[in-house]
C-alpha cells in the first residue's frame, strides 16, 4: 500500500511539473492619441510564459481611473479591444477559421473591464504557426483603446487579479475531426502562477497643447507664440535676444537688445533715429529753451533764445559781436568797435563813431 501511495505521490508531482510554468501579462506601447475630435488611451497588452505553449481561452481584468474615463467604459461604448495583425489573437487560417473568437468584454465594475477570448481552432493546426506560441519572448496578445473624459487625470490603468480573478488563462485544447477545438473531449490545462506587470502603463498625459512638436511634458513652454519657429525644449526661438520671439519681433537684429518695445523695436526716447543704446545725447532736453536740442546747440545758455540760428547761437545782424535783443545799435557802422550794449565807440564824444572820425 505505501508503495501505491508513494507512486501516486510522483505521478501527481510529474503532472504538476509539466503544467507549472509562470506566464506574464504586460503593457507596452501605452501612447495618447487623438482623432481630431476626442483624446484615447492606447496599450498594447504583451504575454510571455517560462514554458512554450498555445493558448486556449483567457480573461483579463483592466482597473482606470474614473476621472479620466468615466464609468462603465463597455457599456458606454468608450473601450475598443482589438486583435490587430500580428498579434496571437488575430491570427487566422482564412476568413473563416481564425485561431481565437468570442472576444467579449464586459463591465465588472463601474471602474473594473473584462476582455476575454476562446480558442477557435484545434491544438494540431495552432502547432503549425510557431509565431502564435507563447514563448519566454514576449509577444503581443490583444490592443486597447479607451476614450478619455478629461485627458488631464491620470489613466491608473493596470491589471486586477485579486482573488478569483488571477490564474485565468488555460492551455490549448486539442482538435476534433474538422480541425476545430475539442475542449469537450480534449481540454487544457488551468495556467497557475500569473504575474501581471503594469509599468508600461504609465505614461504622461503628453498633449501638445501648442502643436509645436514637442509635447507638454517635456515642453518648456507650453503655449509657444510661434509654435513654428521653437527650439528641442520647445521655447519660440529669440534670435537677438531680446525678449521678444522672431514670429513678433519687428526688428530682427535689434542693436539694443536689453532696450526694445514689445515689438521688438529699440526705443528712440528723443525720435532722434539713434536708439538710446547708442545715443550719446538726449535731444529731448533743451536747457534754453531756444528750440535747439543740448547735443545740437553751439550756444547752451543763448542770451537771446527767442532769436538763435539753426546751431542755437543768438543772432548778431551786424556782427558787432552783441546778440540782436541786446544790441542798442542794430546797424552799427563800426561793429569792430562797439560797447557792451552794441554801440558804436565815440572817443571823443562829436558825435561821429570812431572808425569815421578823421580827426580827433
Amino acid at each position: 500500500m505505501k508503495t501505491i501511495k508513494n507512486t501516486l505521490i510522483l505521478i501527481i508531482l510529474s503532472i504538476n511539473l509539466v503544467y507549472a510554468q509562470d506566464i506574464t501579462l504586460s503593457f507596452a506601447n501605452a501612447e495618447i492619441t487623438n482623432d481630431g475630435v476626442d483624446d484615447y488611451y492606447e496599450a498594447d497588452i504583451f504575454i510571455a510564459s517560462t514554458e512554450d505553449f498555445y493558448l486556449n481561452s483567457g480573461q483579463v481584468y483592466l482597473e482606470y481611473n474614473t476621472d479620466a474615463f468615466g464609468e462603465d467604459v463597455s457599456k458606454s461604448g468608450n473601450i475598443a479591444y482589438s486583435q490587430p495583425d500580428g498579434s496571437i489573437l488575430g491570427y487566422s487560417f482564412g476568413s473563416l477559421s481564425p485561431a481565437y473568437t468570442d472576444f467579449v468584454q464586459n463591465d465588472n465594475t463601474t471602474s473594473r473591464v473584462s476582455l476575454s477570448f476562446q480558442q477557435n481552432i484545434g491544438l494540431t493546426a495552432l502547432e503549425t504557426v510557431p509565431e502564435i506560441q507563447v514563448t519566454s519572448t514576449a509577444k503581443l496578445l490583444f490592443h486597447i483603446k479607451i476614450k478619455y473624459a478629461n485627458v488631464s487625470e491620470a489613466s491608473g490603468i493596470c491589471f486586477y487579479n485579486e482573488g478569483v480573478f488571477q490564474d485565468q488563462f488555460y492551455t490549448a485544447c486539442g482538435s476534433d475531426g474538422g480541425g476545430q477545438a475539442d475542449c469537450t473531449n480534449a481540454p487544457g490545462e488551468q495556467i497557475f502562477g500569473d504575474t501581471y506587470d503594469c509599468s508600461g502603463a504609465v505614461i504622461a498625459n503628453c498633449l501638445d497643447t501648442d502643436n509645436d512638436g514637442v509635447s507638454d511634458c517635456d515642453d518648456q513652454e507650453v503655449n509657444s507664440p510661434c509654435p513654428n519657429d521653437v527650439d528641442g525644449n520647445g521655447v519660440s526661438k529669440d534670435d537677438d535676444n531680446d525678449g521678444v520671439p522672431n514670429c513678433n519681433d519687428q526688428e530682427a537684429n535689434s542693436p539694443c537688445p536689453n532696450d526694445v518695445n514689445a515689438n521688438g523695436v529699440s526705443n528712440d526716447d528723443d525720435n532722434d533715429g539713434t536708439p538710446n543704446c547708442n545715443d550719446t545725447c538726449d535731444d529731448t532736453v533743451d536747457t534754453d529753451n531756444d528750440g535747439v536740442s543740448d547735443c545740437d546747440d553751439n550756444e547752451i545758455n543763448s542770451p537771446c533764445p527767442n532769436d538763435v540760428d539753426g546751431n542755437g547761437v543768438s543772432n548778431d545782424d551786424d556782427n558787432d559781436g552783441v546778440p540782436n535783443c541786446n544790441d542798442q545799435e542794430a546797424n552799427s557802422p563800426c561793429p569792430n568797435d562797439v560797447d557792451s550794449n552794441g554801440v558804436s565807440n565815440d572817443a571823443d564824444n562829436d558825435g561821429t563813431p570812431n572808425c569815421n572820425d578823421t580827426c580827433d
